[in-house]
């Protein structure tokens, strides 16, 4: 199970060069389902949910040690079959493309994405308004659902060239 985010609109292409942070756009989206609103942010052509999807509906989800309260701030965990329907109407979720071009508008820094709190492996700048959290995943290991905390939204495949998805979704 992993915690969700999206990305608005189609797939596009990017410039190659870094997006100047002051260019990047804030906006809100409201989720009709439920009424939550959530910060968004526009980062070159791609606008993406500024925090991760909260939205219970009928899924199978989790918050971080079964806390409802830790949903706030991390979003809901989806199992990887209830992801593919659980962003809101006209959002969906983000490609490994998608995630090839938010590196390129980074300048491929990662850190400018990450919050300026709650990393082990050192906080980041949040320069773009991406408010990305260590959510991590959660696994089942044995009979039992086990949180794993993961500390980078985009990972590579050490064995292929597979970008994984954690903690992002994307509007169509």
């Amino acid at each position: 199970f992993e915690s969700l985010r999206c990305i608005k609109g189609t797939a596009t292409d990017i410039p190659w060069d870094a997006v100047d942070p002051a260019q990047v756009v804030a906006g809100t989206f409201t989720d009709e389902r439920d009424g939550r609103t959530y910060a968004t942010t526009t980062i070159g052509s791609q606008t993406w949910l500024a925090e991760n999807l909260k939205y219970k509906g009928d899924f199978t989800s989790y918050c971080y040690e079964n806390d409802d309260e830790n949903c706030e701030k991390y979003g809901r965990m989806y199992s990887p079959d209830d992801a593919k329907t659980a962003c809101p109407e006209g959002w969906r979720l983000p490609s490994a493309q998608d995630f090839v071009d938010l590196e390129n508008n980074t300048g491929n820094d990662m850190t400018a994405l990450r919050t300026t709190e709650g990393w082990e492996s050192g906080n980041g700048s949040d320069l773009y308004g991406f408010s990305l959290y260590p959510a991590g995943r959660y696994s089942i290991i044995g009979n039992t659902l086990k949180f794993v905390r993961t500390q980078s939204a985009v990972q590579r495949d050490r064995h292929s060239d597979r970008l994984h998805r954690q903690s992002l979704f994307q509007r169509d």
